[in-house]
């Protein structure tokens, strides 16, 4: 095999390969070491793969990008410290949030707000996505500072947005 180091520079977050190829329950509890507990269920069968996660952290956000191995469900319940970006790169994913439902296809993304329940009804196999947790006071301070006030309520995004189009990006 030749030298691919300049194409996997590349790829996004190549150096910060958490999984590969590997089960699913190996697959599942990176994912939480990454993100927070979250009941991460497959949905084709326990002994299928589990996929490939990669991911990094800092003191405020998680970034983690996941190509699912199979059909697979992921329910972290209410989060109330944290908002969540799910960006669809390929494939799509169902979801709720409170009482909506949408599912995403490539170009399409969803936010999680911490008021809500919200669950990742099914990520199809081979679904790739870019997830971003973002602490909540991180966003409610930076909107504060940008305001010049403090907020009178909680701060809410629309569920899913068209990242094709100019108000997405």
């Amino acid at each position: 095999a030749g030298d691919n180091n300049g194409s996997m520079g590349r790829a996004p977050l190549a150096s910060h390969v958490l999984c590969r190829d590997s089960g699913f329950e190996d697959f599942r509890e990176r994912l939480n070491d990454l993100f927070y507990p979250a009941d991460v269920t497959p949905l084709s069968g326990a002994d299928g793969p589990g996929g490939e996660l990669r991911g990094t952290r800092t003191e405020h956000i998680a970034l983690g990008l996941m190509t699912f191995g199979q059909r697979t469900r992921v329910d972290p319940g209410r989060t109330p410290s944290h908002y969540h970006v799910n960006v669809v790169l390929r494939g799509s994913i169902e979801a709720t949030t409170g009482h909506q439902q949408m599912t995403a296809t490539a170009g399409g993304a969803m936010v999680f707000t911490p008021t809500q329940q919200h669950r990742l009804t099914s990520c199809g196999d081979g679904t790739r996505h870019l997830g971003i947790k973002i602490d909540r006071s991180l966003v409610e301070a930076e909107l504060q500072a940008l305001l010049g006030r403090s907020l009178q309520a909680p701060l809410e995004f629309a569920f899913g947005f068209d990242l094709t189009s100019a108000p997405g990006r």
